[in-house]
């Protein structure tokens, strides 16, 4: 049984190799654009190959031989067409089973009503199902491992910053999701199944900040902001318009109370639960300027 991971230097597609490489399966072979961010996984004992989505002929080169694959695609106006080629290609190379990483709510959203992520994830959901191959859809909440590009922030100010008003959102550890991901690609019965990968618990911004005060052992607050303001900053950041009017349609969501149910796909597949907020930010305290000893950095499925 020979694994191709899509998206291998990114967060969960790596995270997913080294969890694969723990539970011996394999051979395993990572697809990357840079070769400079593979030595990594090569030295896990990893087979790496050069190439990406808008090229073809190394796809299927990486697609040689392969039976199982991990669909991860850059998030961004181009999913759907990527994630279309990526299974396109599988097909021809006779794969039999295609994981994908989707999106926490991808099927429940109403049309119009869907942030601009869901209907591109839902398009490629629903190609995959017609593509005859078996599949798995993962679909995870918002990653806490977000909160790291608010690390500097929460060092100099002691806060999260965002426009959440007091709505829940389901958030889920990458790792975890790279645990399940692992567990879908090395075992059989995952097939045809769909999985909602949430923490714990639903959390406010409040509520958040909170969790990450009791795993650094230091106060956090949480400052809710206009949602003009923060569009503003992220533009300011660089952030392409695309992403801020995502992220636009996110915040409306959330600060409107939208519904953030708490999924068992975690425990289901893996048989432990979920990481909290409080071990998440434990592991990550190095990120936010603390240094706790004992840190529990647990990255397996115990």
């Amino acid at each position: 049984m020979a694994i191709l991971i899509l998206g291998a230097s990114g967060t969960v597609g790596g995270a997913t190799a080294r969890a694969l490489a723990r539970l011996g399966a394999g051979p395993v072979r990572c697809l990357v654009r840079d070769p400079a961010r593979a030595d990594g996984l090569a030295g896990l004992g990893l087979e790496v190959a050069i190439g990406d989505l808008d090229d073809p002929p190394s796809l299927d080169r990486a697609l040689a031989g392969a039976d199982r694959m991990l669909l991860v695609a850059p998030l961004g106006p181009d999913l759907e067409r990527r994630e279309a080629a990526a299974i396109a290609a599988a097909s021809r190379a006779g794969v039999r089973h295609v994981v994908k990483l989707s999106t926490l709510g991808v099927a429940e959203a109403g049309p119009g009503h869907e942030p601009r992520p869901y209907p591109a994830h839902r398009a490629g959901e629903r190609r995959l199902e017609r593509s005859g191959m078996a599949w798995t859809h993962l679909r995870p909440g918002p990653f806490f491992q977000n909160l790291l590009a608010q690390a500097p922030a929460i060092r100099a100010a002691g806060a999260i910053t965002a426009a959440w008003g007091e709505g829940r959102q389901a958030f889920v550890d990458a790792r975890d999701v790279a645990d399940v991901a692992a567990r879908a690609l090395a075992d059989d019965g995952h097939e045809g199944r769909a999985y909602a990968l949430t923490g714990p618990a639903a959390l406010s911004g409040r509520e958040l900040a909170a969790g990450l005060s009791a795993g650094l052992g230091r106060p956090v607050g949480y400052a809710d902001a206009p949602p003009e303001a923060v569009a503003a900053a992220l533009r300011a950041r660089g952030m392409p318009e695309w992403l801020v009017g995502a992220l636009q349609e996110v915040m409306a969501r959330v600060r409107a109370g939208a519904p953030a149910p708490v999924g068992d796909g975690v425990e289901q597949v893996c048989g432990r639960r979920p990481r909290s907020v409080e071990e998440f930010a434990r592991d990550h305290a190095e990120a936010f300027g603390v240094a706790l000893a004992g840190a529990s950095g647990r990255s397996g499925d115990g």
